[in-house]
């Protein structure tokens, strides 16, 4: 099979959408790299492409590169850098598109059904992301193109090949061998951070404050879940797995919208939101709810890390002149909602995409990052507090 660029529909050289899925559906187009794709319009028609291919085919490598927002690890602000590509393909979704770790009964993976028990202290929470003195009226999408890029979490994929380092952290989490690509760079601002997808190595793990120096690479802390478990921190009720550790509960690949899974055309987990302030609003209501195993201290507000937030499901996005990206994210936070989990480090709330402006701008054109902004805060809901959703 010749390179993507033999399969032209456009004097730029782009693929429409329609001839990507036909192809795709007739078994011509092959396994092709989705960031080849410089259309929006492919985003859907990438699922198809997706299906065609062997996941495990390295030739085809699912998409690296580098994402964030700001409050990682026990930090709440942080400049991003630009992050390693590549990797090993991705697999996992039921869909069988882009990569998704856990099981599928895991808390992370199971949808929230319609009629999930809403929280009682919804409408405060409501109102706290309402209050004037938050500077959006929107959840934001930091990385977006055009949008800061400085609070970016870089995203590397490892191969079985890449060098394995032994990082003990300085001040907590676990000691772990990991694989990191060569070339890989974290964040240049406070937080460093850097997310590491080690298929080889069956884990997902998050450096904070990491270096790298020339032959070794040291963090602060690190953050590790094992890619064949349920995904539960082994402090949180329910884990299956005693290596599971950090982040307060919440995993790597839960904190960021990666550029692989939009390309597939469906994000099929919970995500991870970055409020303005947490905390709690009366001594009756926890710090934090399961399954998050504690929560970020002093910063003054009223919601509580480890509850949901998702968009109403009586709400009809495809009536809020979305853009292609933006509807694939609203319809995540839609069926999964995402879990407050760490501060945004400012005075807005947001989700963070992964760090590759370049990349976002040729998947979707439109992708801004006030992209979510038609979605007002009355149209979203907090679920209530410690919901365990039934398995699928």
């Amino acid at each position: 099979m010749g390179p993507l660029g033999e399969l032209v529909d456009a004097p730029d050289g782009t693929v429409g959408a329609a001839s990507v899925a036909t192809r795709a559906r007739d078994g011509l187009l092959g396994c092709v790299s989705l960031t080849s794709m410089k259309t929006a319009s492919v985003i859907m028609a990438a699922m198809l492409v997706a299906t065609a291919c062997d996941s495990s085919d390295d030739a085809n490598p699912a998409v690296g590169g580098a994402a964030g927002a700001g409050g990682t690890g026990s930090s709440t602000s942080g400049d991003g850098g630009t992050g390693a590509t590549g990797g090993e393909g991705g697999h996992g979704g039921s869909g069988g598109g882009a990569f998704r770790p856990f099981s599928a009964d895991s808390y992370w993976n199971k949808p929230l059904p319609a009629d999930a028990p809403v929280d009682s202290q919804s409408a405060l929470y409501i109102a706290d992301a309402e209050d004037p003195n938050v500077s959006d009226s929107y959840l934001g999408l930091t990385g977006a193109p055009g949008a800061s890029q400085s609070y970016a979490a870089p995203v590397v994929w490892s191969q079985a090949g890449d060098p394995n380092y032994t990082i003990a952290p300085d001040l907590w989490g676990p000691t772990i061998d990991v694989r990191i690509p060569l070339g890989a760079e974290p964040q240049t601002g406070t937080d460093g951070a850097l997310w590491i997808i080690d298929r080889p190595g069956d884990q997902l793990v998050q450096l904070w404050q990491a270096s790298f120096g020339g032959s070794s690479w040291a963090a602060a802390s690190t953050s590790r879940y094992l890619i064949d478990s349920n995904g539960l921190d082994k402090k949180a009720a329910g884990s299956d797995e005693p290596l599971n550790d950090g982040h307060r509960g919440v995993p790597p690949t839960v904190q960021v919208v990666r550029l692989d899974e939009v390309a597939a055309g469906v994000i099929e987990h919970r995500l991870e939101c970055y409020w303005h302030a947490t905390g709690r609003p009366n001594t009756a209501t926890p710090w934090f709810y399961w399954p998050m195993v504690g929560y970020e201290q002093d910063k003054g507000g009223i919601v509580p890390e480890g509850i949901v937030i998702r968009i109403k499901p009586s709400v009809d996005l495809s009536s809020k002149g979305l853009s292609p990206t933006a509807l694939i994210i609203a319809v995540a936070l839609q069926r999964y909602g995402c879990v407050i989990g760490d501060n945004s480090g400012g005075t807005n709330n947001r989700l963070k995409l992964e760090l590759d402006e370049a990349a976002w701008a040729a998947l979707d054109p439109e992708l801004a990052g006030d992209s979510l902004q038609s979605l007002a805060w009355s149209e979203w809901e907090f679920i209530e507090g410690g919901y365990d959703p039934p398995a699928p």
